[in-house]
């Protein structure tokens, strides 16, 4: 399974795999929530911002990050492919679009939130240091930090 860029053609499979992981994000409740997931991810696509991994032309896999603010958004991962090193594959390639020199953020769950124990692993197993904590979508969440 090879990283490439998402297209508009794949939105929808985009779609299909944050509707099944939904629950694991703050701010992605309610058709409202996914109606403006999608209209942000055009942006992400149009920058070409946005990595997936498919199988057999399936998205199973998928990353949006920023170069401008040299920030991982968002990953997402089917539940039946996790621990295949799909996450890592991502993350690797994402952290090849963006500047190691600076900081590299991303947010997610604080200690106390039991919904964020495998991803805070995964991120600190990666090298990712835990930072400051701030409210996103209602939700007490942590920064985390890739220094070179």
């Amino acid at each position: 399974m090879n990283t490439e860029y998402l297209t508009e053609k794949d939105a929808g499979g985009w779609m299909e795999l944050v509707g099944r992981v939904r629950t694991l994000f703050p701010g992605l409740d309610g058709e409202n929530a996914l109606a403006d997931h999608r209209r942000q991810l055009s942006g992400f696509i149009s920058r070409k911002e946005a990595l997936v991994v498919k199988d057999k032309d399936i998205l199973r896999g998928g990353v949006l990050f920023s170069r401008r603010d040299n920030e991982i958004c968002f990953l997402a991962v089917d539940g039946r492919y996790r621990r295949l090193g799909l996450g890592t594959k991502l993350i690797s390639a994402a952290l090849e679009q963006l500047d190691t020199g600076r900081g590299i953020t991303l947010y997610t769950y604080t200690r106390q939130d039991k919904n964020g124990a495998a991803a805070r692993a995964f991120y600190q197993k990666l090298g990712f240091v835990s930072g400051k904590t701030t409210t996103i979508f209602g939700r007490q969440v942590q920064q985390f930090v890739l220094k070179k």
